[in-house]
């Protein structure tokens, strides 16, 4: 799976979550930076506490404690904001699936492909407050889904060249995936996922491509074959 390299951001989270040792501010920011950070880790926060309606500024300017014109002086609209918020970890979890199917030799794209599902939906059990961050902006922006279609057309694309998978609407089963991985982050949010609800999903979508049960449930299942280490310096 791969995103677009073409767009520079940096975020932070708040300390103590999964998420702020891979993106951990840089150190001795300069006062701009220092705002800026401030804006985006209001922004997680306020993300972080519930709901599924868009966030205002206006609620993550009082959150960090700024004037709402100051907003405008590092961010054009919410919804850049956002990006920069969610985006830069989106990115690095894909560079780390890349750099894990590089690394392991994993060539088989339905491999490749359940291996990315599971691991989104994993991360969001690990890590929450980016789950409903992730959430929040894939309903009010088309920027993060448009991103991560890039990167499963090219694992099913590849599946189907090879034959391994059956993909008649590219289209369609795109929206099958995606569809699905939300709709499993949602249910991880409320509390009604379990641990194995990745490898479950995994599973459940290779079938609907036409892999075989048996196949499918085994390259689902399967140890991860090396640990995720996200690289704080793949999104820049």
């Amino acid at each position: 799976m791969t995103l677009p390299s073409d767009t520079t951001y940096a975020a932070d989270v708040p300390r103590g979550s999964h998420t702020s040792s891979a993106l951990a501010p840089v150190p001795r920011l300069g006062k701009r930076a220092r705002t800026r950070q401030a804006l985006l880790e209001a922004s997680v926060r306020v993300l972080a506490r519930g709901g599924t309606g868009p966030i205002s500024i206006q609620e993550v300017t009082a959150e960090a404690g700024l004037a709402n014109g100051t907003f405008y002086n590092y961010f054009r609209t919410r919804e850049e904001l956002l990006e920069a918020t969610v985006v830069p970890l989106t990115q690095r979890l894909v560079s780390a699936l890349n750099a894990t199917a590089l690394r392991e030799h994993i060539e088989d794209p339905a491999q490749r492909l359940a291996f990315g599902v599971r691991a989104f939906i994993d991360y969001a059990i690990a890590d929450p407050t980016w789950a409903i961050a992730v959430l929040r902006l894939w309903g009010s922006n088309a920027s993060l889904p448009r991103r991560a279609g890039v990167a499963v057309l090219g694992d099913m694309r590849a599946a189907a060249k090879r034959r391994r998978l059956r993909i008649p609407d590219e289209r369609a089963a795109l929206d099958l995936v995606q569809g699905t991985v939300i709709a499993s982050i949602r249910s991880v949010i409320e509390g009604n996922a379990t641990a194995d609800r990745g490898k479950a999903i995994a599973a459940f979508l290779l079938c609907a491509f036409g892999l075989p049960a048996r196949e499918a449930e085994k390259l689902a299942y399967a140890e991860p074959p090396a640990p995720l280490i996200l690289d704080p310096s793949a999104a820049e």
